[in-house]
């Protein structure tokens, strides 16, 4: 829902968290007035369990389905000051279920749902993306278009005021329809630096930069097939991953990979514990076990009868997805520690490599690789070259 909520006000989604922890906070503060306005459609006990799924952090009970309901879609309109219309099939919306409705922020006086030059905020729209209703949309107009109309027999009923407020907070026309959002987008400028300033913040609360997560979670779970995994999971693994020096970024594709081991190799009985045994005899904790097939240094714990992988020591040979060798650590703020001669990701404006991109060198990124130029000098009868 917020997502859709965000990209329906800015084009964006950057805003689906602010979104849901001010709307937490606005049903926490104005808690007596919905239960004033709601008590016949919803029971006080379950007030409780309204603002604590608007959390971004929520975890849903199981057998509980996941998603925001038309009560936060209410809230939602009332703290944006601005109408928020749902709508379904036309069959959904014929149909006698709660599925379509206009959202009036009726908690919020008409003049303060106003923009700077007086008139009324349009209202946004978002609707169901299939007949399951477990995933919201938002419907906008096109850049440079004119704004889209919702024609006034497909705008729903007002949900939980009085039908009569409607024209308090939408501006109708003659045949009961409006216009649907507004011309006012986000400069990109702004949004950059809106979005360096939230990587920032994230980077020093967890640690580890947002686009590493967001690429654990793409090539480590959802690639892999997995699905449900919660953001501080995927935050918690990254992080993980990236103290242990697992993680490495190919140069060819780009692709996020990690060099990683099954523990159960690595206690008695496992692949590689049964192969240091059977090499070395009895396991030293002074020494370093190699392991070239599977690219691992590992040291031996004594006391818990265990290999203990050196991933600093342990160097990947190729990426996973693309089996190129050029595959480099990744530092946590997501920069990847180059090799001499390492091309980057940096546009190169003239060059003779023709890649097209800078190269690294010696803590530094050039347009051309360096070159070495023999020079004869010759001094006293000696020549030196």
């Amino acid at each position: 829902l917020v997502h859709a909520v965000s990209r329906a006000l800015v084009g964006r989604e950057l805003f689906w968290h602010a979104l849901r922890e001010n709307l937490q906070a606005h049903l926490r503060r104005q808690l007596p007035r919905y239960q004033a306005l709601l008590h016949d459609f919803i029971d006080a006990a379950e007030w409780r369990d309204i603002i604590s799924e608007c959390d971004p952090l929520f975890v849903p009970p199981d057998g509980v389905p996941l998603g925001l309901r038309n009560i936060h879609i209410f809230g939602l309109a009332n703290v944006l000051h601005r109408p928020v219309v749902l709508l379904d099939s036309l069959s959904g919306m014929r149909s006698s279920g709660d599925y379509s409705a206009t959202f009036l922020p009726g908690l919020v006086p008409p003049e303060q749902c106003r923009g700077r030059d007086g008139a009324l905020h349009k209202p946004i729209c978002i609707a169901w993306s299939s007949s399951g209703r477990n995933h919201y949309i938002p419907l906008v107009g096109i850049k440079g278009a004119a704004l889209p109309r919702l024609p006034g027999h497909l705008l729903p009923k007002a949900w939980g005021v009085p039908q009569d407020l409607l024209p308090a907070y939408v501006q109708l026309e003659e045949d009961g329809g409006c216009l649907i959002g507004g011309d006012r987008g986000l400069q990109d400028k702004y949004l950059l630096r809106l979005v360096a300033a939230m990587e920032e913040v994230f980077m020093e609360k967890h640690g580890v930069h947002p686009s590493l997560v967001a690429d654990v979670h793409h090539y480590f779970y959802r690639r892999t097939g997995v699905i449900g995994i919660q953001p501080e999971e995927v935050t918690a693994a990254a992080k993980k991953a990236v103290e242990d020096s697992r993680l490495h970024r190919c140069l060819i594709c780009g692709a996020l990979t990690e060099l990683h081991v099954a523990p159960e190799w690595l206690s008695p009985g496992g692949k590689l514990y049964n192969l240091a045994k059977t090499t070395h005899g009895q396991l030293r904790p002074d020494k370093n076990y190699s392991f070239p097939l599977n690219n691992l240094v590992c040291s031996y714990d004594v006391e818990n009868d265990v290999l203990v992988p050196d991933y600093n020591q342990s160097n990947l040979a190729a990426c996973n997805w693309c089996h190129s060798t050029s595959v480099r650590r990744v530092r946590a703020d997501a920069s990847i520690v180059y090799l001499d001669g390492d091309r980057t990701n940096t546009r190169s404006m003239g060059g003779k490599c023709g890649c097209g991109f800078k190269h690294y060198w010696e803590g530094k990124e050039y347009d051309n690789l360096p070159e070495a130029f023999p020079i004869t000098l010759e001094w006293n009868g000696r020549v030196v070259r």
